[in-house]
């Protein structure tokens, strides 16, 4: 469809933006970094296309603190350890991998 080409053509365009900024940034000495939340968004391509990666029986969250004494429900599905392991961890390397191409570093984050 027009959308879906659209949005394509939007997530291209970023890709482009975002490797000059990375470039721009090694070559002045800025270091930029990557955020990687534990958990995926139930709409995600991860889970709707690998949904073994995945354990649908747990949710992803923040746990109670000064802000939120009941801690937050952010209804991400927590990801399969047993199914990473077996697959020597090939989601999360795909995730840093791609990564690489923009960040020098990353940081993994609820």
């Amino acid at each position: 469809t027009n959308q879906c080409i659209f949005i394509s053509w939007v997530q291209f365009q970023c890709h482009l933006q975002l490797l000059e900024v990375s470039k721009y940034a090694l070559k002045n000495r800025i270091i930029l970094s990557s955020l990687m939340t534990i958990g995926q968004n139930l709409n995600s391509v991860d889970t709707w296309t690998h949904p073994e990666w995945f354990d649908f029986n747990y949710t992803i969250g923040a746990p109670p603190d000064i802000f939120s004494f009941q801690g937050q429900n952010w209804y991400y599905p927590a990801w399969n350890w047993g199914t990473m392991k077996e697959s020597n961890f090939y989601w999360l390397r795909q995730q840093l991998n791609h990564r690489e191409q923009y960040f020098q570093t990353a940081m993994f984050d609820h």
